[in-house]
């Protein structure tokens, strides 16, 4: 079943603007020059309980999941440090694929789109091929969410987000790893996106 929505293309840029600026604040935060940049408050104050880590390590991951999904990465890099175009089959993860998102990166023309959603996260919607910014409602969690991976293609390294979660969601606290596909340039990112305490 595909989606019954697709947003208009001006809805689409301003979605994809208010995403840059929010990861324009994480790459500030991350970076030694503005530690003390608040990306909650850039966000409304909508996202409570906020970590952001460039390149976690593995005591750093919360769930034995994100500890799998991160070694199926590093197993399939190569020396730039990161797989390689084509090097990833997301059917090889295994229970892990239901809570994972392959993201294509078109070099053309900088756009983002779901190549690849594991049934967890679909909402029972067939999201292939869906630009990262055609969500059906515009909100903090979202624009973190997409913040996130363009801060992630920027700086060509993993990131691990958490934050409580939004009232009503099923966990208790989202926490998302996302890992840089590449050759050189940026053209794919593996999401593992695993609830705590669903």
């Amino acid at each position: 079943m595909a989606f019954s929505y697709r947003n208009e293309p001006q809805e689409l840029d301003a979605r994809r603007h208010a995403a840059e600026d929010v990861a324009n604040d994480i790459v500030c935060y991350l970076s030694a020059k503005c530690r003390r940049r608040d990306v909650s408050k850039a966000l409304g104050d909508e996202i409570t309980g906020l970590k952001l880590v460039l390149d976690p390590g593995r005591g750093e991951l919360p769930t034995d999941g994100h500890k799998a999904v991160m070694a199926f990465w590093r197993m399939r890099s190569g020396e730039n440090g990161m797989p390689e175009d084509g090097a990833l089959d997301v059917n090889d993860l295994g229970a892990a694929r239901d809570y994972c998102k392959l993201i294509d990166i078109s070099p053309d023309n900088d756009e983002f789109f779901y190549r690849e959603v594991g049934r967890r996260l679909s909402d029972g919607g067939d999201m292939a091929d869906s630009n990262i910014f055609d969500f059906k409602e515009r909100s903090a969690a979202n624009t973190f969410e997409t913040a996130c991976y363009l801060t992630s293609r920027q700086l060509g390294r993993t990131l691990l987000s958490e934050y409580d979660a939004i009232p009503g969601a099923k966990a208790s606290r989202s926490h998302r790893l996302i890992l840089p596909v590449g050759n050189g340039e940026i053209t794919q990112l593996l999401v593992c996106d695993l609830p705590l305490g669903a």
